[in-house]
């Protein structure tokens, strides 16, 4: 499809845009009439109406209309507070899907950590707090004490003999 006035098309505002600052200032919905030469593409901005997505940081973006269309029509204000309702559900959902974000990095981090607490970094395998914490949990289970439950160690001796004599990647290779 062409580009047309019916097609919305995403613009890139520079710092020093007047409707830019005027959003940052005010923090709420407002019609502007720009000055000359203000274009979108091959269309002239006759008016525009600004709807700034506010969050809990500040303005975190905006959402504007321009050239309603119509010859000679103008923005109501019934369409500025329509546009602001729009803003400010968006800015709400734009929080909403920041702060679901936020909290699927949190969770995953929770998880890396634990993984970190409970894991051998070497061989992946649990270490001593998370074997502690299973034998505590299984003896909590057992319903009738008198069953009886068996541990077994194994011991790699002179261990130190491996590193010292073949280096410490044999070492490593061993244990993994």
């Amino acid at each position: 499809a062409a580009d047309g006035p019916e097609t919305m098309v995403p613009v890139t505002v520079e710092t020093d845009d007047p409707l830019r600052s005027r959003i940052s200032r005010e923090g709420r919905a407002f019609s502007a009439r720009p000055g000359p030469g203000w274009t979108t593409g091959a269309d002239t901005i006759r008016e525009a109406m600004v709807g700034p997505l506010v969050g809990e940081s500040g303005v975190i973006g905006a959402l504007t209309i321009i050239n309603r269309l119509g010859e000679g029509s103008r923005f109501t204000d019934d369409d500025l507070r329509l546009l602001e309702t729009v803003a400010n559900q968006a800015a709400v959902a734009l929080e909403n899907g920041r702060l679901e974000q936020s909290l699927h990095e949190l969770s995953t981090l929770k998880e890396a950590l634990r993984h970190q607490a409970y894991h051998d970094s070497l061989t992946g395998l649990a270490n001593r707090l998370a074997f502690v914490e299973a034998v505590e949990r299984r003896l909590a289970e057992t319903v009738d004490p008198t069953t009886p439950t068996s541990i077994v160690f194994l011991d790699l001796d002179d261990f130190k003999i491996v590193n010292d004599t073949l280096g410490h990647g044999a070492g490593d290779d061993l244990l993994i």
